[in-house]
């Protein structure tokens, strides 16, 4: 195996671990090859010292490309890294570096193997107008094992073949990348003149949002074209986030911010998960999960809608495109009552309410149903454990809280959620607990009548 490390006497150095044998001192043994040089050995304290000064965060002294010819700087191996953190001279901040974070395959979000060398400016080209600068312009990587090999070398690409770079026009929108502007406006490769030239184009404000924030702009299905609903690309992430925009005027922190020091309209943000109950690889969203989330609404009950994840290409293809699915087979979807029960889907259900797609009465309704709390399954055990009847009249969607004793303290207990979707069940019916037993629903006044006269449902 072969361990990378840098800034290990201003010049790479790649380790080899040569022994590793347990013993009461003594570890293994560690020896080091500079590039151009000969080898040289550590005995296995010296080595984890010199290992411990150079795993500190890198220190990123400058972004001026004359800077990096003329001085003797020490290059960066990013390579297999998922994340790199780098703190910025003369700003007392970290920034976190990403290879590709929206890639479907986990191989692909990590820096490729041998990327070796420094972040640099990448200025535009002359003549280029100041319109086109949040695209051309921008922070980029170029490949070297030594700085005098600047000009032979080349920039970074991502798996598709573009070039890997942090445009100009997201260190004017996005809040993490704002310690990047400040170095390039201290080390004057941007002036201010042309920072707040391009705060004020309204180019910016359109089409230079950050690539991974998602926005709702509509959740009605007819108003997704006028309201200019994007489609995104969901395929391989575990919780994308999604901020959906308000009628509110204010804005909480944590949205992102857009070139005139505003930030977009939304009260807040949606985390969105695909499966959490499967095995660790269905929890991802699949492949091809592209299109936009749109609010269901059946033709019987208002209770009984649902958000829905709409797959399209292009929202003007909304009623040729399918809805998206679970493992199960089952469609994905967030019902009604759990947007209006749990916090994290306010921002959804603001939205509903904005769009007039839900009645406040039904909102009303949905959030004075009590919970339910089911003692025990068992109708032997009822009457001791103090079970109450439940009145379903009405219900389309019931909510259960079940408690558990814990061993080995009894008087601690654990409460595990779930619902009942009554409007898919037919007289009869049971459901399916997790261990294949049936669940049945049974019709009676109280619980010592169960035996005697109750009936299923």
């Amino acid at each position: 195996m072969i361990y990378p490390a840098s800034f290990l006497a201003k010049r790479h150095v790649t380790w080899h671990i040569s022994s590793f044998t347990k013993l009461s001192n003594t570890l293994g043994c560690l020896r080091s090859i500079p590039y151009g040089g000969s080898e040289a050995s550590y005995n296995t304290r010296a080595g984890l010292a010199v290992l411990n000064r150079t795993s500190r965060i890198p220190l990123l002294r400058t972004l001026d490309i004359q800077k990096l010819r003329s001085k003797n700087r020490s290059v960066f191996n990013l390579s297999l890294k998922h994340r790199v953190n780098l703190r910025i001279l003369s700003l007392r901040t970290e920034i976190a570096i990403f290879y590709n974070r929206r890639a479907s395959d986990p191989l692909h979000r990590q820096f490729p193997f041998e990327t070796i060398g420094a972040f640099y400016y990448h200025p535009p080209p002359p003549d280029t107008p100041l319109s086109a600068w949040p695209e051309v312009a921008g922070i980029r990587f170029r490949i070297m094992h030594h700085l005098v090999q600047f000009d032979d070398g080349e920039d970074l690409k991502l798996p598709n073949g573009d070039v890997w770079q942090i445009t100009l026009g997201k260190l004017l929108t996005v809040p993490e990348w704002k310690p990047l502007l400040e170095k390039l406006r201290m080390e004057k490769l941007l002036k201010k003149g042309v920072i707040a030239a391009l705060q004020k184009s309204e180019m910016l404000k359109e089409n230079m949002l950050p690539d991974y924030i998602r926005v709702i702009r509509a959740l009605d299905p007819r108003k997704m074209q006028s309201s200019g609903q994007d489609v995104y690309d969901l395929s391989g992430m575990l919780g994308p986030t999604f901020h959906i925009p308000s009628r509110q005027e204010s804005n909480p922190p944590g949205n992102p911010t857009l070139p005139d020091g505003g930030t977009l309209p939304g009260i807040s943000v949606c985390i969105i998960r695909y499966h959490g109950i499967l095995r660790s690889d269905d929890r991802i969203f699949p492949p091809g999960t592209v299109g936009s989330l749109y609010y269901h609404r059946p033709s019987r009950e208002a209770v009984a809608g649902s958000i829905r994840f709409r797959l399209m290409s292009d929202v003007s293809q909304f009623d040729d495109g399918k809805d998206l699915m679970l493992p199960t087979g089952k469609v994905w979807q967030i019902l009604l009552y759990r947007l209006v029960n749990r916090a994290g889907w306010k921002p959804l259900l603001q939205k509903l309410e904005d769009e007039n797609l839900v009645d406040e009465g039904v909102i009303a309704g949905l959030t004075s149903k009590r919970e339910s709390v089911v003692h025990t399954l068992d109708p032997r055990k009822m009457q001791l454990s103090g079970q109450e009847v439940f009145n379903l009249s009405g219900y389309y969607v019931l909510p259960f809280t079940s408690y558990q004793i814990t061993r080995p303290h009894p008087i601690t207990q654990s409460a595990s959620f779930t619902t009942i979707n009554l409007s898919t069940m037919t007289t009869g019916d049971s459901l399916l607990a997790p261990s294949g037993h049936c669940i049945t629903i049974r019709r009676h006044l109280t619980t010592s009548t169960l035996g005697a006269s109750g009936s299923a449902l």
